[in-house]
């Protein structure tokens, strides 16, 4: 990081004149990976790619604002309004970085607007969906299965379950500072592919406690009978020791072959916790807090209108329009 901001002041006035898009690419990601997660490093190497392959030998200092706004509109055409919006954030941390550094004089992206299509959103399976999977499920794989639908846990957040997040007893304990009730277990890892490593969770407010049910428990308990246990062992695994999360790995394709079979193509480990958000009768607050989202907004995602609520709920008006119809 210091080398790279030596080199930066050193080189200022010639940045200054002669730094390209690809260059700054380059430049920014050096000094900024060392403060980000592999995961977070591999999204903004992917966003930051589309850019560079699109403006990669233009100057920076030399592009305005209505060059950037016709970048993003060109992108609206080609990708979801989440996906312009994060790109058009890697942009403007981009510039910002540079700009802290005197290399260029304003941020363009200021000013700038993301279009787009809105992504549609992948919904959880019905109860009658859901029969049909667990109808066409391997018993290889059906234990996890049932895991992820009775917890709503991340795939990452599954595959880095370990025995001593597990509160198997009648007594409060405390795991790095959380209070776990008993019967409980706490969420305070997830498992990268990637790096092969444990990192945290996707946001702060994805270090939860989930109770166990009386199901679940015993889904836990019999993964792990046949186990010498430590403290640090995988509760989940495959036949090779290996985690659930590869897409390429024997779970994986035996979770798509159920789906294909049950007509079900688009199934996939996510879809198993949308499944558990939409099927659970909780509250948004406490549905939020169950599945460790940031905002409330994308825990309302999940809540479909239940009919005999709305009913009840005009009920009630119809009542009150009726006593005031009974006092004219």
């Amino acid at each position: 990081m210091e080398r790279t901001e030596f080199t930066l002041e050193k080189q200022q006035e010639e940045l200054q004149e002669r730094l390209t898009v690809r260059t700054a690419i380059f430049l920014y990601m050096r000094g900024h990976v060392s403060t980000l997660r592999p995961s977070s490093i591999s999204s903004l190497t992917d966003r930051l790619k589309i850019v560079e392959d699109a403006l990669g030998d233009e100057l920076l200092n030399e592009l305005k604002t209505h060059h950037w706004q016709q970048f993003f509109d060109w992108l609206a055409g080609q990708y979801c309004l989440s996906t312009v919006k994060a790109i058009r954030q890697a942009v403007k941390n981009l510039y910002g970085w540079f700009r802290r550094r005197g290399v260029v004089m304003d941020n363009p992206i200021y000013d700038t607007r993301s279009y787009g299509k809105e992504g549609k959103f992948i919904r959880g399976l019905t109860p009658e969906e859901l029969r049909r999977l667990f109808a066409n499920i391997s018993p290889r794989i059906r234990d996890v299965v049932e895991f992820m639908v009775l917890t709503g846990l991340r795939v990452g957040e599954m595959a880095g379950l370990i025995f001593d997040d597990f509160n198997f007893t009648n007594d409060l304990v405390y795991k790095d500072g959380l209070p776990v009730a008993p019967n409980s277990f706490v969420v305070r890892r997830s498992w990268d592919a990637v790096t092969r490593s444990y990192g945290p969770p996707k946001t702060k407010k994805s270090v939860r406690v989930i109770p166990l049910t009386t199901r679940s428990r015993m889904l836990v308990e019999r993964a792990i009978e046949w186990r010498e246990l430590t403290p640090d062992t995988p509760i989940f695994l495959t036949a090779d020791k290996q985690r659930m999360i590869n897409r390429t790995s024997g779970p994986y394709q035996l979770l798509k072959n159920a789906a294909r079979k049950a007509g079900l193509d688009w199934v996939s480990w996510h879809v198993l916790r949308h499944t558990s958000a939409s099927l659970n009768n909780m509250d948004a607050i406490d549905r939020q807090k169950f599945l460790g989202h940031a905002r409330v907004s994308t825990t309302a995602h999940y809540s479909t209108p239940a009919i005999s609520r709305i009913r009840k709920g005009l009920e009630e008006v119809e009542h009150v329009i009726g006593e005031s119809n009974g006092q004219q």
